[in-house]
């Protein structure tokens, strides 16, 4: 092994103490998060959820009419789709002169604006949302938590590497050995469980923010200032119907959850969205059609299934960090073990605070402290789970 397992050990409980408290943060909120659709259809029914009829959906271009009509200083420059019926659109805007950018939720089949425009964390579930990528730290926080998510990658693959013979009496608690061992043996077996969904959420986590505040540090650095809007610049005489028609005419089953309004005079429309029956972890946004914004001739399409294994795979990444692939089995498999970097912070704290101390040695008529060995650092995997011999390094 490159690493010896004293060195990796003393890795291991570095990055723990580094990161334990906002890894806590991280993990709570994400595991409630999980659940954000269901929360919010529990706490705000009434901006969420629409009536769906046996009629169809108004058309996009009325519906942006209609909200150009009821806030008329507010320039539409996104607009959100949900995959269920009986949840309400979300149309993005942003007051002329400024850079801000709201939302306000729309009932599609009636619509009936059900907010006014509202920022992206005014509500309970926006808000933890905001506290769990940013630490409410705007696009520094952003990198930090970024950081904080590869931290997780670490310690799981250290953990791994420490308890690598975690299968020996895996299914046993030593209750009557003292809070050490006992938070050192539920501490391997919790992490051993959850280190693969750590991989998966700390990777997926880190990859979006750290890029996405690497970008945005770039352009607009510490502050959250971005480009003020003056106007709309879609064509005033192009249908978004059309093109939605037009879409599903060139590729049949194509449905759009986003659409990107253009945000400077050469900027295009783009739709991201998915055929009917796409494989669990694809997301809704891998096909992407960009239109001219004045004529709506097709400047091309972005297909997930022509991409690259690279581009596939981050493609993957939102199913894959939301849990949302598998129905309610998967959310509660996420959700409960999405929280348990909480629960090894805690129990790798006691470990840790209650190590052996370092001894008292004499050498060359001198007393010197030595540090503990290897296995008198580790917890009890330094220990054999029978007979009392210590585990192979």
């Amino acid at each position: 092994m490159f690493l010896r397992k004293k060195t990796l050990w003393k890795l291991h409980s570095v990055l723990g103490l580094l990161t334990g408290v906002p890894l806590i943060i991280i993990a709570v909120t994400g595991s409630v998060l999980v659940f954000k659709q269901e929360i919010d259809d529990l706490l705000v029914p009434d901006k969420v959820l629409v009536q769906s009829s046996e009629t169809d959906r108004l058309s996009f271009d009325r519906l942006g009419d209609i909200v150009r009509q009821r806030f008329p200083e507010q320039l539409v420059v996104g607009w959100l789709i949900h995959e269920t019926t009986e949840h309400a659109d979300i149309a993005y805007v942003v007051e002329k002169g400024t850079s801000v950018w709201r939302k306000i939720y729309v009932d599609a089949y009636s619509g009936v604006t059900l907010t006014p425009p509202v920022s992206f964390h005014s509500g309970f579930t926006d808000w933890l949302l905001e506290l769990h990528y940013t630490f409410l730290g705007g696009h520094l926080g952003m990198l930090v938590a970024g950081i904080l998510a590869l931290g997780l990658c670490a310690l799981g693959l250290t953990g791994i590497l420490i308890y690598r013979r975690f299968w020996i009496r895996f299914f046993t608690l030593k209750w009557d050995k003292g809070l050490r061992v006992l938070s050192g043996d539920l501490h391997r077996k919790v992490g051993i469980v959850s280190a693969p969904l750590f991989f998966i959420l700390g990777l997926t986590g880190a990859y979006w923010n750290i890029t996405h505040a690497v970008r945005d540090l770039y352009l607009h650095g510490l502050g959250d200032e971005h480009e003020v809007f003056e106007r709309e610049w879609l064509g005033p005489e192009l249908s978004l119907d059309r093109l939605v028609a037009d879409s599903a005419a060139a590729m049949p089953g194509y449905k759009p959850y986003y659409i990107s309004f253009p945000q400077a005079a050469d900027g295009p429309v783009v739709f991201y969205g998915q055929l009917d029956g796409r494989g669990r972890l694809r997301s809704q946004y891998g096909i992407s059609m960009s239109f001219d914004r004045l004529s709506g001739e097709s400047l091309g399409v972005s297909d997930i299934r022509e991409a690259n294994v690279a581009v596939q795979a981050v493609d993957a990444f939102r199913p894959l960090h939301f849990g949302n692939f598998g129905g309610l089995p998967v959310k509660l498999l996420y959700c409960v073990l999405g929280a348990m970097p909480g629960l090894l912070a805690l129990s790798g704290f006691v470990v840790y605070a209650k190590r052996p101390k370092r001894k008292r040695v004499r050498r060359g008529g001198a007393d010197e402290e030595a540090e503990p060995s290897a296995g008198e650092l580790e917890n009890a995997t330094a220990v054999a789970e029978a007979g009392g011999d210590r585990l192979a390094g």
